[in-house]
This record gives structure tokens, sequence and C-alpha cells, in this order.
């Protein structure tokens, strides 16, 4: 039967800090790469892993809950083992039916005193580190880069980075909605959506493929992070973020538009 195993990660106070949507790829004893499932076999066993990453154990995490199968059918566990009535999962609502999500948690996030910002966008024509390009790793593949960082009273979690491709009339042509996954400068580590946990700079890249075919005069880069949003532009012609019209530009504060 098909199915689908999804890791959530917590703090002390219950706080979802990340979300894993499938088991990533890893590499097996020989060395060989294996795909996380997409099926499962009756009474079969199947290994599953998620990385402690430098994020989660930087935020103190201190609850992993693991949910597999798919449709309305879910078994689910959790490390240590505890009730699952304080944790926010997708697949709650099929666990407990009736369960509605709490209304103030994202009140709370549009309250939170944090400021997102950006920093050294460019257009880099040729990465000449791997870099997912067209769901492949290559490299010298053209990308638009950039650093994200959030100051204030941070509570660790994951940043949203979206990219806008537009035309010499700046009209929005194109949108990738999540950062490719890339290898850091002279380092052998990738990095994809930032796991914020300080205030420190997080890179970011998106590959020119796919969606972005077309190579576009200007692009903007959207970073929002609980509840706040800036953005900076690129352009070849000139063009400000004050000229162009994209979903987030609403929810930006005056001193970005």
């Amino acid at each position: 039967a098909d199915g689908n195993v999804t890791a959530y990660f917590y703090n002390r106070d219950d706080k979802l800090l990340e979300k894993i949507s499938r088991p990533p790829r890893r590499q097996g004893d020989d060395r060989q790469y294996i795909d996380p499932p997409k099926s499962f076999e009756k009474n079969k066993t199947v290994e599953v892993y998620y990385p402690l990453t430098t994020f989660l154990e930087d935020s103190d995490w201190a609850t992993v809950l693991v949910a597999f199968g798919s449709g309305r059918e879910y078994s689910v566990e959790t490390m240590p083992k505890r009730s699952l009535e304080a944790l926010d999962f997708a697949e709650k609502e099929f666990v407990f039916p009736g369960w509605v999500p709490d209304a103030n948690r994202s009140m709370e996030d549009e309250n939170s005193n944090v400021e997102p910002e950006i920093r050294r966008l460019k257009v880099e024509d040729k990465y000449p580190y791997s870099l997912s390009f067209n769901g492949d790793y290559r490299r010298d593949m053209p990308c638009v880069m950039g650093e994200v960082r959030v100051t204030g009273d941070i509570t660790p979690g994951e940043g949203v980075v979206r990219l806008h491709g537009f035309d010499a009339n700046g009209i929005k042509k194109a949108t990738r909605q999540r950062p490719s996954s890339f290898q850091i400068e002279g380092s052998s580590s990738y990095v994809g959506r930032p796991q914020i946990a300080d205030d420190n700079w997080h890179p970011v890249a998106f590959a020119l493929d796919d969606y972005f075919s077309d190579r576009y005069p200007t692009y903007v880069m959207v970073f929002q992070f609980q509840g706040k949003t800036t953005a900076e532009a690129v352009s070849s012609t000139g063009a400000t973020i004050t000229d162009l019209d994209f979903p987030e530009k609403k929810d930006l504060k005056p001193a970005d538009e």
C-alpha cells in the first residue's frame, strides 16, 4: 500500500521546530544511495532515518513525533512517549476526530517582535559548486543568491523564502516557492530552507530552472518568519520594490515598500 512517514520536532514548550515531510535519501552500508519508500509490503519492516541537524540541536529539541499512513488512516508515536494532545501535527484531525487547530497560535506569531532581513542579493551566472538544478545536482549553473537572518526575540523555526521573476515591463511572470538545496562554498555541507535558531545569516539560492527557464531582468526575494515579511529586488533595469507587484507586498512594513 502507498504510505508516507512524516517527522515533527518540538521544543520543550511544545512549539513545532521543524516538519520533515518525507525521510531523506540516505547511504546504506554499501555506500549506495537509498531513496525513501513510497509503498510498503504487508508485515515487512522498513527503517527510515531523520537527521538531527545543527538547527534542531541548537533549538534544544525535546520531542519527536512520527506519523505513518495515508488518506485518513495513520499511526502516530512520539519519543519520549507522551500525550499527543498538546502537539500540533497535520494528521491530528484523523487521530482525534473533531480536533480544531489553535487559532491563537498564528496571532502569537503576528505579535512577535522579530525582524527578518535580506542582504547580498545577486544573480550568479555560474555557481561553481553543487546546486539542485531541475531536480538534479549540477555545477556551474545560474541562480539567484542571497542571505537572510532574523533579529529580535527569536523562537526557533523555519523561514519561508520565495523568489518572483519579472519581465522588462515589471510584470510578474514566475514564482518559485522554496529555495534550492546547494553546497556551501568551501564546504561539503548543503543548505536549503533556512532553519532559524539565532541571528546568524543564512545563505539561500534559487536555481534558474523549471519556472525560471526564461531569464528575467528583475527578481524579488521574499523572506517571512513568524508573521513578519521583508523583500529585496535585484534588477538590471533598475526596478525597485516600489515599482513591482507581488502577493507578499501588502505584508511589508512601510520602510520596506
